[in-house]
C-alpha cells in the first residue's frame, strides 16, 4: 500500500506549486503525468510482465480462476522477473473464481508471492473481506 501511496504523492507534488490565480509566471513546467499506469495480464507469463514494465507499466494486474493452485508458482517467479525491472513494481491479483475454496491459509500464501493487492468482486463471500 505504501507504493501506491508513494506514487500518488509524487503526482501530487508535480501538479502543485502554481502561481495564484491563472497561469502564472510560478506555473510549473513539468507534464502531467498519470498516477499510475497498470496494466492487465491473463497470463502467468514473465516474458510478456517484463515487457509491460519496460514500457512504463507502474503496476500488473494478474488474473487467477482461483483453481489452479500449482500455477501459484508460476505467477511468483513471474512478479520476480518484472521486479528485476522495476522495484517499485505494484503487482495485484484479480482473482475470478473458487472464493468458496479460499481459506485464510491461502490468502496468506498470496502475500509471500510478492503480491502488493488483491481485487475480489462483490461476488466473494464477506469472510474474505475480513482477511488482512
Amino acid at each position: 500500500m505504501g507504493k501506491l501511496q508513494d506514487l500518488f504523492t509524487q503526482v501530487r507534488r508535480t501538479q502543485s506549486g502554481g502561481g495564484i490565480g491563472f497561469v502564472g509566471k510560478n506555473k510549473s513546467l513539468t507534464k502531467p503525468r498519470t498516477a499510475a499506469l497498470v496494466v492487465a495480464l491473463n497470463d502467468f507469463d514473465a516474458g510478456i510482465a517484463e515487457s509491460a514494465v519496460k514500457a512504463g507499466a507502474d503496476g500488473l494486474l494478474f488474473n487467477w480462476d482461483g483453481e489452479d493452485k500449482s500455477s501459484l508458482e508460476t505467477l511468483r517467479k513471474t512478479i520476480e522477473a518484472a521486479q528485476s525491472g522495476n522495484e517499485n513494481l505494484l503487482c495485484g491479483l484479480q482473482i475470478t473464481g473458487g472464493w468458496d475454496k479460499l481459506e485464510r491459509e491461502n490468502v496468506e500464501h498470496l502475500k509471500e508471492l510478492g503480491l502488493n493487492f488483491v481485487v475480489i468482486p462483490l461476488q466473494a463471500p464477506a469472510r474474505l473481506l475480513a482477511l488482512k
